[in-house]
């Protein structure tokens, strides 16, 4: 791939244009967008003097977000690839990772006992600490013909993959962040979830590149301590989980005004929200409430669920981004029409270049220009995009489809129930059987309450047979359910 703009030319061109503005807050640290850029040039020359270059995959392991953000900076102006990788990752995980997708080197805090499968470039001081003594002036990007992420994904079910974006593919993705209802220059974004996942990175990086300021959190805050610094710092976006979301729903019940005034772009991604969640999210915490459908291959904005459609239609997640065509195809790849559920296609300017690691037959990869995340749905009548289930974890039982998207709903609608989450599993007289997974809000829901639940709001077709209750579901890194999992902890198998 080719481009003749680097993205670190954005970043330069964004601190030209606002010097002195705050690019980074994170603890008792503030950078500005001239000290982000310094900093990513002091770590282009250290890593250039390593004998690191164009087309080296170099994972970024550091804990602190600015470091973060700079060495990702840096590898860019030297033409390398970056994978920002979760800082609290085992030593076996990292090796696994570089062996798998060739990464040549990573930026660590601390190394590993064992002979590492990688070039191990050693930060124990901080990233900063160690190169401090390089120049610090402008560092001359060079011209991008690699990718510029990597970003390591497992799915939901099967063998890890990277998903490779280039350049120019990102700057797409980030003109789609412009033309959509969250775009908007300048204003503080409030992350406080770890760069080491798909989600909040890209998220950082376009409001960096609006010229905004992002305030990190500590990772482990809660959600009345995420909402409390929406307030403080009158937060114009910010974007979090499900689970995040039903906590602050906690704390605004009752209310009849925003509790979150200042707020025009509340985005909420990563695993299925209830329509009940949506509704009061929008009337109780900000009218700038909005589910995102994304996916790393395709685009973190496939479709936007906002503004006054949360109310007309929350079951959906919203209607197609700009750059977005959406076709729904049958079981023999032809088009289905209006209404009829199928698997979700995708063609737009922000697919991935590439898709490192093994493609699966129904998911995760790129056939004659779409890009099937293996998400099943349909358009309705009006054009809204209804998610139905994966097409990995549709279940079939006595010959009926069981769609796990639909249980799940409609278990959330059970007021101890915080989150559930449906397998199906072998069964020798049915061909496969229903299990729920379900985490509790009180200490009094039992698997008696909820099978009684159940058998009274659905049908006997698709009523789970089984339920368990849990302390919280398994998520890989971008907050998604990890449903293989689950069905290894129901049949004791290893996953």
């Amino acid at each position: 791939m080719t481009t003749a703009m680097n993205l670190a030319d954005v970043f330069t061109g964004v601190a030209k244009r606002f010097p002195d503005r705050k690019a980074i807050v994170s603890d008792e640290v503030v950078m500005s967008f001239s000290d982000l850029v310094a900093l990513a040039s002091q770590g282009a020359r250290y890593l250039k003097d390593r004998g690191i270059g164009a087309g080296d995959r170099v994972g970024v392991a550091l804990q602190r977000p600015e470091e973060t953000v700079a060495a990702a900076l840096a590898l860019w102006m030297i033409g390398a690839s970056a994978m920002l990788l979760d800082f609290r990752a085992k030593p076996g995980e990292k090796n696994s990772s570089a062996k798998n997708f060739s990464i040549r080197a990573i930026i660590e805090l601390r190394g590993t006992p064992a002979e590492p499968e990688y070039e191990s470039v050693l930060a124990k001081q901080g990233w900063r600490n160690e190169i401090a003594a390089m120049d610090s002036a402008e560092y001359e990007a060079v011209t991008a013909h690699h990718p510029a992420i990597i970003a390591l994904t497992s799915g939901t079910t099967g063998s890890p993959q990277g998903i490779a974006v280039g350049h120019n593919t990102f700057l797409n993705r980030y003109l789609a962040h412009r033309t959509s209802s969250l775009g908007y220059s300048g204003g503080v974004f409030v992350c406080s979830l770890p760069l080491g996942y798909t989600a909040p990175q890209i998220h950082t990086l376009f409001h960096l590149m609006d010229g905004g300021t992002v305030h990190f959190l500590p990772i482990l805050s809660s959600a009345a301590e995420v909402a409390e610094a929406f307030v403080e710092l009158k937060a114009r976006a910010a974007f979090i989980v499900p689970p995040q979301l039903a906590g602050m729903l906690e704390i605004s019940s009752g209310r009849d005004t925003p509790m979150f005034p200042d707020l025009r772009a509340l985005t909420v991604a990563g695993a299925a929200v209830p329509p009940e969640h949506s509704v009061r999210a929008h009337k109780e915490l900000t009218p700038g409430y909005r589910v995102d459908y994304g996916s790393s291959i395709c685009c973190p904005m496939i479709s936007e669920l906002s503004g006054e459609d949360v109310l007309k239609n929350p079951n959906s997640v919203g209607k197609p981004h700009v750059l977005t065509h959406i076709r729904i195809a049958g079981a023999d790849g032809e088009s289905l029409p209006t209404g009829e559920n199928g698997l979700i296609m995708i063609r737009s300017p922000c697919i991935a270049d590439e898709i490192i690691g093994e493609e699966r037959e129904n998911s995760d990869r790129i056939a004659d220009g779409w890009a099937i995340p293996g998400d099943l749905g349909y358009i309705d009548g009006d054009g809204f995009l209804v998610l139905t289930g994966r097409a990995s974890d549709l279940i079939i039982r006595n010959g009926v489809n069981v769609f796990p998207r639909e249980i799940e709903h409609t278990l959330l609608r059970h007021p101890e129930v915080k989150e559930a989450a449906v397998i199906g599993y072998p069964s020798e007289t049915s061909g496969e059987e229903v299990a729920a997974f379900v985490v509790s809000s009180t200490d009094t829901l039992t698997v008696e309450k909820l099978g009684v639940f159940a058998r009274a709001n659905i049908s006997a077709d698709k009523c789970p047979r089984e339920f368990r209750l849990i302390d919280e579901l398994p998520r890989n890194n971008n907050g998604k359910v990890e449903k293989k999992k689950l069905v290894a902890m129901f049949t004791g198998e290893a996953v």
